[in-house]
């Protein structure tokens, strides 16, 4: 099962993986909000909105300092994600993990390519998010009491971020592994969307399976991070847990798309 091997390989280079994941996971814990959708349903039965600016600004700050960090740690993650896919693809070729920074052939070769993908990414999920605040807007006049919010609309509203965030979730795997073929392979995007969704349709739950749960988990940790005020902390756990997820995800699904043996299970001595 494909989450068995995403997680095994997660948790057996645990220690290597931080080393790539734990600059832009702080800085994005820290100063950026990335499941503020969640932390705003969370506080949604205290919020007065009467307007949908109010909504969307419970979400996306006006602070234009908020929007720099934002561009910083999007830059921040482009470079560590283009050198971990370069680690990771090399592990499973050779067996041996890389740790030697004079090698940067992952930010060299693949930046151009994790840029792209993420464009399109960042693009889709706020477009995403875009309607779903309209639709919770929408949910809260229909359910709420004179404004104040009830049981109803909350649930209603809960569901609606759910079913987007299964929706977020499927659009980063299906870029992902789109990038990771037009990185690897050399494929047209239009031809590497093809295979994504060849890749994705043949292996359906499975698949599925693999990619909610990452993102269930880091909603999980927000909601106690709400309820215990370090919603900060939660931030750098979740994603110090979906960054290199995602791309193990993509990498492994990638393998098995194009039937391309694997080394990574071999014992090496790191020099």
């Amino acid at each position: 099962m494909k989450i068995n091997n995403v997680i095994s390989y997660y948790i057996k280079n645990f220690c290597y993986i931080l080393l790539f994941a734990i600059v832009p996971a702080v800085f994005c814990g820290l100063f950026m909000r990335p499941f503020a959708l969640f932390e705003t349903l969370y506080q949604y039965p205290n919020l007065t909105i009467e307007t949908f600016a109010d909504l969307f600004l419970a979400v996306y700050s006006a602070d234009w300092l908020y929007w720099v960090l934002s561009i910083v740690g999007i830059l921040l993650l482009l470079i560590f994600i283009s050198l971990f896919i370069g680690k990771v693809e090399a592990h499973f070729r050779t067996g041996k993990f890389d740790l030697s920074w004079h090698n940067v052939r992952g930010i060299n070769y693949n930046l151009a390519g994790v840029t792209k993908t993420m464009l399109f990414v960042i693009v889709l999920n706020f477009v995403v998010n875009l309607l779903t605040l309209l639709l919770i807007y929408l949910m809260h006049f229909i359910f709420s009491i004179n404004g104040v919010p009830t049981v109803a609309g909350t649930i209603v509203n809960w569901v609606i971020a759910v079913v987007a965030l299964w929706l977020q979730a499927r659009i980063t795997t299906y870029f992902m592994f789109a990038g990771l073929d037009s990185i690897i392979m050399g494929s047209p995007y239009t031809v590497a969307m093809g295979n994504a969704s060849h890749a994705i349709a043949k292996r359906g739950w499975d698949i599925f399976l693999a990619e909610i749960v990452p993102f269930v988990l880091a909603i999980l940790l927000t909601v106690l991070g709400c309820w215990l005020d370090i919603v900060w902390l939660t931030n750098i756990v979740s994603i110090l847990i979906l960054f290199p997820y995602i791309v193990i995800l993509g990498m492994v699904n990638f393998f098995d798309h194009y039937d391309i043996k694997r080394y990574d299970n071999r014992k090496y001595y790191l020099r």
